[in-house]
């Protein structure tokens, strides 16, 4: 019997950690979907699986810093608010060691994520043509086409 609770709390414990660290990046993508209102080129979408740099979501170097930023600060206080048996955060010492790690980060980076796009907003381009003129967005260095990653 102690074999099989064990069995059973090893994937509730990486699920604790799973949710904390993919719970951001879910509220972030959906944040982005509907600020976009569902737009996103394809082809653009494309360009890392072609073994190809730039296109419109290459950002500063292939990441968006901000989002980064987000996600780590979101995570960061998702695992402050963790209570399992590997370790318990601050945070959820506070709350009476209940694991509200999932909600923390997720509210987070729903707050967060929104605050960032209105202070560093991404550029026009990522943006449907039509509405890209209604939408502040910031002036990003663009990488005119794509680069091959085997090129010299």
């Amino acid at each position: 019997q102690l074999i099989v609770s064990q069995a059973v709390a090893i994937p509730q414990r990486q699920g604790t950690l799973l949710a904390s660290f993919s719970i951001p990046w879910i509220i972030m993508v959906t944040i982005g979907h509907f600020r976009r209102r569902g737009y996103y080129d394809v082809d653009d979408l494309q360009v890392f699986n072609r073994g190809e740099k730039g296109g419109i979501y290459w950002y500063s170097h292939g990441f968006n810093v901000p989002a980064m930023m987000v996600w780590t600060l979101s995570t960061t206080a998702g695992l402050l608010f963790a209570s399992n048996v590997w370790f318990i955060g601050p945070g959820a010492a506070a709350v009476g060691d209940i694991d509200v790690s999932f909600l923390v980060a997720g509210l987070t980076a729903a707050l967060l994520y929104p605050l960032s796009l209105r202070l560093l907003p991404e550029p026009q381009v990522v943006y449907r043509p039509e509405a890209a003129a209604n939408i502040p967005a910031q002036s990003y260095p663009q990488v005119e086409g794509t680069i091959s990653v085997d090129s010299p």
